[in-house]
């Protein structure tokens, strides 16, 4: 139940979004640690604290990933505009 409840914030809150698009080795990793403390977690406070900070590293690594990506492309039409 929790593991469904955590899946349905990750895609409605659209990190999941950012997360699958962006193709980033260091979210992909995340993604993956947070699913699997999911699925291994309990209900105590130790493993709750670990499960949030996972999620918000995933969502930082996941806004770098697209910080980055915004980056190369702005440099691109840069270069392109020259």
């Amino acid at each position: 139940m929790f593991l469904v409840v955590m899946l349905l914030v990750l895609v409605r809150s659209g990190i999941w979004d950012n997360l699958v698009a962006e193709n980033s080795l260091p979210a992909s990793l995340l993604l993956i640690a947070l699913i699997i403390i999911m699925i291994f977690a309990s209900f105590s406070f130790i493993s709750m604290r670990i499960l949030t900070l996972l999620s918000r590293s995933a969502v930082i690594a996941a806004s770098v990933a697209k910080e980055e990506e915004n980056t190369r492309l702005a440099a691109d039409r840069e270069r392109l505009d020259r």
